[in-house]
Parts: C-alpha cells; sequence; structure tokens
C-alpha cells in the first residue's frame, strides 16, 4: 500500500507538472524562441517552498518537457528541457532548506535561488539549445532569454513566492 506521504506527493507532482504543461502550451509561439513569454516560468520557485519541495522539482522539470512536445524545437527542447530542470531543481531545493535552517537571511536564499534558476535557463536554452543547435546569434539567444527570464522568473517568481508562502507556509 501506498504511504500517505507518498500519496500526496505523487498529487502535488502531477499538478505542478499539469499546469506548467498546460500554461505553458496555452502560450503558443510566445512560448519559443528568444525572447521567451512565460509567465508559466515563475512556478520554478515551488521547490525553495517545504510544501512543495521535490514533488514540485519533479513536476516543473515533467511539466516542461510535456510542454516541449507541443513547441517548435521537438527533441532538442525535450532533453535540454530535462537537462536544464536536473541543474536548476536540486539548487533550488537546497536554496530552501538554507532558507528555513536561517530565517532571517530567507530573502537572500531566494533571490540567489531565482538568480542561479535564470543563469542555468540563459545557459541550457539561450545558450546551448538556441544557439549552438538552433543557430540563432548567441546576443539574441542568450540575452533574449536571460531578459525574458528576468521578467518570468526573477520577478514574477519573487511575487509569486510571497502569494504561494502565505496559502502554504515554510515549517
Amino acid at each position: 500500500m501506498i504511504s500517505r506521504k507518498l500519496g500526496i506527493g505523487v498529487v502535488k507532482t502531477v499538478m505542478v507538472a499539469a499546469l506548467y504543461a498546460v500554461a505553458l502550451i496555452m502560450m503558443g509561439p510566445l512560448a519559443w524562441g528568444p525572447f521567451q513569454f512565460r509567465i508559466p516560468d515563475m512556478l520554478s520557485i515551488l521547490p525553495f517552498l517545504s510544501y512543495f519541495g521535490w514533488s514540485a522539482a519533479i513536476g516543473v522539470t515533467l511539466g516542461g518537457a510535456i510542454a516541449s512536445l507541443f513547441g517548435p524545437w521537438g527533441i532538442a527542447d525535450l532533453a535540454l528541457g530535462i537537462v536544464s530542470g536536473i541543474t536548476i531543481v536540486p539548487f533550488t531545493v537546497w536554496a530552501g532548506q538554507q532558507a528555513r535552517k536561517k530565517p532571517a537571511e530567507k530573502r537572500f536564499w531566494l533571490i540567489v535561488a531565482l538568480l542561479q534558476i535564470l543563469v542555468f535557463t540563459a545557459f541550457w536554452i539561450g545558450y546551448v539549445m538556441l544557439h549552438k543547435m538552433i543557430g540563432i546569434p548567441a546576443k539574441e539567444a542568450v540575452g533574449g532569454v536571460f531578459l525574458s527570464g528576468f521578467i518570468n522568473i526573477v520577478i514574477a517568481g519573487y511575487f509569486f513566492h510571497n502569494i504561494v508562502e502565505k496559502i502554504f507556509p515554510n515549517e
């Protein structure tokens, strides 16, 4: 029999994955390219919160993989989206743990987590996929993903975190 805790974790994972994938697919062509209007990227901060943690980490990565099947870049986006998620989320979970150990430093760890999500996304998606694999000039590919990511991940993610934390406070 599946334990209650595992069952709840699976439900959180599926809910985050579905929300991310559906929201991203609904963005249509605006979600792919050098400047990406990806409001669902703000969900990338959910692993920072203890209530979501690894469930959201897996959910965001899985949701991105599912959404990539509907995008223009095919297998490149699928593979690099998974690699990107695998390199981003462990640090995000760890940063959340550090914030809970030292509550006075919570904002610092939140900003560090958001910035590392942004930098890794700009590298894996902007540089590796859009520039190296697709052929978009590096300045446009990395710069566009970085700028749009700053809006979608850092700014929207910061405010989203503050709202969600009120609903699901950290232990």
